[in-house]
């Protein structure tokens, strides 16, 4: 009995607060609403007054009347301008021009209707208080169209301007909320990372601060060209309690429509190092040592940063000729001039391209022409490298480095006898007692695959053992970017869209390279990245609003995310027949491993490097709000279901893992009870453990399956 009367109490409860109730609660997806109360001219409310909403761009009219209390309401109403006209017999038509609509805002347009006849028509563009939000104590600005366009913008992602919002760190940490906690929609679609929650933790976006183009904010997963956005909204503190998912900022963004005229436009960004805004004074005529050059020796005619003479003076410091573009074009308007299924259908397409050749210069320390011959050099108590000849045979080699301010270390060519440490001098005793001096396979690998170095001065080795081997390099970075959108009117009742946005980017990385054309297509002395990181993104919306009656407006939206990435390379095949994995020679000052990026092999097999991911993330969501007017109260009622599909696999010391997440949100006006409950379960195997020659680094690759339930429920 008292579990009944608990819950007897409980449903006392949501009735009264159902009743009370008079505020809109929901953001309502990416649309706004248009609400007021009619008036006659002493302050009476005015029933049965009709109401039609028009849309500007496409001259599609909504209509309603207004109740008992004279109020009317247009729910889920898409971002845009709007004509409202108000008529009723014996008064003025009251026609309100050009009033925006904005996302997840309450345009507020209360009317006093003047005496006269239908044929009088009173024309207001402006009224004061209609925009003033008390619906909600959210707290977040909107960015429209032409906003959009003008702010600067470098990446030219709408996410970008994520930063202009208050409360905003430049990565975006939102109200003391890290970036990660973000949550993005794009047309009421969910498009939130489900890896790392901001997309820069593995994988590339256009949100670049302080003069980059990439990776500067947390953002969507999908990328949001500016041209493709209609508006932007953060809300940042105060969101309605329909928003739950994250405890961040709610970034919202509307996908543009294509209008009743068809409008296009193309529009290019050509970002160059070398000339217009690169201060290309200063830099011209200020000189350059390329590499180390004590005695100031003037490089030869022809010299740039990537080729011609090394350890030399140039007259002038010289940018690297590299550019990005950006480049596309949007198209909109009526599918057909006629209608079909009972109205017209709107299109708007949007392509965007990236391409960033990535060109500049590479360097990695390489062994010296001594040091393939079995030749070291060590200093001694006075500064000076002295030659130590490893081998149990005589060598002559070139030793020592006049590049470099270093007393009794300049380049000569020296004679060693068998374990010598003296140009010219006698043999020394055995510094190898198994008499077997350089390795091999170690001098087979180097001669084969590795280019001398061509750099002496001290930016990479220790300039006597290993020395730089500067040359060029391409890391390109393009993308490609798609949007669509169809807009169709059943008829004033029932208005249907979709949106899809597809992403496809190529980030070529340095966390591989072959310099010793081992790979095929590859050329010794070359280098060329072997780590593609490609990723794909896809966002689908389906929306339908339906005026059920003048009182009961229904908004239903689904979607459907896919966040694909992979970070690709060659992992670690060895480098010649019979040896059984990889062999990482060490560099010098390396303790105690030969794991480096750094290792003297043509190509770097280092773990951190070279292990391989994939993510495949499925998010489905199925939201629906239903919108009440009754007297002067609004109610609404709303929920949401989310399945998230996450498949991980990789090469390191994890497993592969496959989770299934639900999350069914059940949302009323005013919470005051709030259940929880959650339940997993994991199991997983490690498969096989492999290893590299000379590293003590393993991999566990392994299979795993992940299981999780998410109950939430509201009630009050």
């Amino acid at each position: 009995m008292k579990r009944l009367s608990f819950f007897l109490a409980l449903a006392v409860c949501v009735g009264v607060l159902l009743t009370l109730s008079s505020t809109p609660a929901f953001a309502q997806g990416e649309t706004g609403s248009v609400t007021g109360v009619v008036t006659d001219a002493q302050g009476s409310t005015v029933a049965g007054a009709d109401v039609t909403l028009t849309d500007v761009a496409t001259k599609s009219p909504r209509t309603t009347t207004t109740n008992d209390s004279g109020r009317y309401h247009f729910a889920s109403v898409p971002v845009g301008t709007y004509d409202i006209t108000i008529t009723k017999s014996g008064f003025k038509v009251h026609k309100a021009a050009a009033q925006k609509v904005s996302i997840a805002t309450q345009l507020t347009l209360d009317v006093a209707l003047e005496v006269g006849a239908l044929s009088e028509t009173v024309v207001v563009t402006s009224q004061a208080g209609s925009e003033l939000q008390t619906a909600n104590a959210t707290i977040g600005n909107t960015i429209d169209l032409k906003n959009l366009e003008l702010l600067p913008n470098l990446g030219r992602d709408a996410t970008s301007l994520l930063s202009l919002q208050p409360g905003v760190t430049p990565r975006g940490d939102i109200a003391g909320s890290y970036m990660d906690q973000n949550t993005f929609t794009v047309d009421g679609g969910n498009n939130t990372d489900d890896m790392a929650g901001n997309t820069i933790g593995y994988i590339q976006n256009f949100t670049g601060l302080a003069g980059s183009q990439t990776n500067g904010m947390a953002s969507g997963v999908v990328a949001t060209p500016i041209e493709s956005v209609e508006e932007f909204k953060v809300s940042t503190f105060g969101q309605t309690n329909d928003f739950n998912a994250s405890s961040g900022a709610q970034v919202q963004m509307v996908t543009r429509r294509g209008t009743d005229q068809w409008h296009g436009s193309g529009y290019g960004y050509y970002y160059a190092t070398n000339h217009g805004a690169a201060n290309s004074w200063v830099n011209n005529h200020t000189v350059f040592t390329k590499g180390v050059a004590p005695t100031g020796t003037p490089c030869p005619a022809g010299t740039t940063l990537a080729t011609g003479g090394n350890n030399c003076v140039m007259p002038y410091t010289p940018i690297i000729p590299n550019h990005r573009s950006r480049f596309g074009f949007s198209i909109g308007g009526p599918v057909v001039p006629w209608k079909i299924l009972g109205g017209k259908t709107y299109l708007f397409f949007n392509y965007e391209g990236f391409r960033f050749p990535g060109t500049g210069l590479f360097e990695r320390a390489y062994p010296t022409a001594a040091m393939r011959a079995g030749v070291i050099q060590v200093q001694d108590s006075t500064g000076a490298y002295i030659p130590y000849n490893l081998n149990p045979f005589p060598v002559t080699v070139v030793v020592g480095n006049s590049a470099v301010n270093v007393p009794n270390s300049a380049t000569r060519l020296c004679a060693l006898a068998a374990y010598g440490s003296t140009c010219g001098g006698a043999a020394g005793a055995a510094l190898d007692p198994r008499n077997i001096g350089m390795s091999p396979t170690i001098s087979t690998l180097w001669s084969k695959f590795l280019p001398l170095p061509n750099d002496p001065g001290p930016a990479a080795g220790d300039q006597f053992n290993t020395q730089g081997f500067l040359a060029g390099i391409r890391l390109p970075l393009t993308s490609n970017s798609y949007v669509g959108r169809i807009d169709h009117d059943f008829n004033s009742k029932h208005r249907f869209f979709t949106s899809f946005r597809a992403f496809k980017l190529l980030n070529v990385t340095n966390n591989q390279v072959d310099v010793g054309g081992f790979f095929a297509g590859d050329t010794l002395g070359s280098y060329v990245s072997k780590a593609p990181r490609p990723q794909l993104g896809e966002l689908w919306v389906v929306g339908l609003t339906s005026t059920l009656s003048p009182r009961l407006t229904n908004d239903l939206r689904m979607s459907y995310l896919w966040n694909w990435w992979q970070w690709s390379t060659q992992q670690d095949p060895p480098q010649l027949p019979g040896l059984g994995g990889a062999l990482e020679i060490a560099p010098a000052g390396t303790a105690g491993s030969a794991e480096s990026v750094n290792a003297l092999i043509p190509y770097n097999v280092n773990n951190q490097s070279t292990r391989q991911r994939v993510w495949d993330g499925q998010d489905k969501m199925l939201r629906d709000d239903l919108t009440w007017v009754k007297g002067n109260h609004l109610f609404q009622f709303g929920g949401q279901v989310q399945k998230n599909f996450n498949y991980h696999t990789r090469t390191d010391n994890l497993h592969t893992g496959r989770s299934g997440y639900r999350r069914p949100e059940f949302h009323l006006h005013k919470p005051c009870f709030i259940g929880f409950w959650s339940g997993g379960a994991e199991s997983g195997n490690l498969l096989a453990q492999g290893f590299k020659s000379g590293n003590t680094a393993n991999r566990h690759p392994g299979r795993g399956v992940k299981h999780h339930q998410v109950l939430q429920w509201v009630l009050c």
